[in-house]
């Protein structure tokens, strides 16, 4: 039972960055202002290449600034944390 606890909470951490980074808007590389990134490294645009959810293949782009790609990043992990306390807790109080 706690080896398919672990499987579902995995699974739901895999989805969850793919969801936020196709629901998120997307930046162009070209609206990127020049001074602003000599200024301020984390407002340079990066772009990734993301796998399509149910394709095995299809691969999209995301262009974001570093700040938001970072920002994404800790959503998901203080996600990720949340699901595994409250897994945590259920097991303490079921014993």
């Amino acid at each position: 039972m706690k080896n398919m606890t672990i499987l579902a909470i995995s699974a739901t951490l895999l989805s969850v960055p793919a969801i936020a980074y196709a629901q998120g808007p997307e930046a162009s590389a070209d609206q990127a202002d020049d001074s602003a990134t000599e200024n301020d490294p984390s407002q340079r645009i990066k772009c990734r290449r993301l796998a399509v959810t149910g394709s095995l293949i299809k691969k999209q782009k995301v262009c974001r600034t570093i700040a938001q790609w970072r920002e994404m990043s800790q959503n998901g992990n203080r996600f990720a944390k949340d699901i595994v306390d409250t897994a945590n807790q259920g097991f303490t109080n079921s014993q």
